[in-house]
This record gives structure tokens, C-alpha cells and sequence, in this order.
């Protein structure tokens, strides 16, 4: 999912702001989808026995910004 949204800079910072004349304009944002790849790795049980999975059970790639698979 791609989600764009309206942006406009304001609250300039800075020593020197005195020296310009500064407007803002409106910009748009695009927040673009990022790849994720979840790999389940090899497991065997008994049958009969539960089936339980944590985060061990499996690899992530593509993860940003400390997210985390939960």
C-alpha cells in the first residue's frame, strides 16, 4: 500500500533566520511499501504434541527503524 500525504515545512530554526525572507510551501509525502521476507525454518514434532512458535522459528529481512515481527 502506497499513502501520500500533504506536508507543509514550518518553524524554521536558526541563528541567522533574520537574514532571509523565508515562505513555505505545501510538498507531498510518499510513504512507499518496503519488501519483508519471513522464512520459517526447518521444525519437526510428534504427532499429537502442540505446536508452538516464537520468534526463533523463523528469519526476517527487511525490517527498518527497529520494527520487530511479534
Amino acid at each position: 500500500v502506497v499513502n501520500t500525504y500533504e506536508i507543509t515545512a514550518s518553524a524554521a530554526q536558526g541563528p541567522k533566520l533574520g537574514n532571509y525572507t523565508i515562505s513555505y510551501a505545501k510538498g507531498t509525502l510518499t510513504v512507499n511499501r518496503k519488501a519483508l521476507t519471513i522464512t520459517a525454518k526447518d521444525r519437526s514434532k510428534t504427532y499429537g504434541e502442540a505446536l508452538t512458535l516464537g520468534s526463533t522459528e523463523f528469519t526476517a529481512s527487511g525490517l527498518v527503524n527497529g520494527d520487530a515481527v511479534t
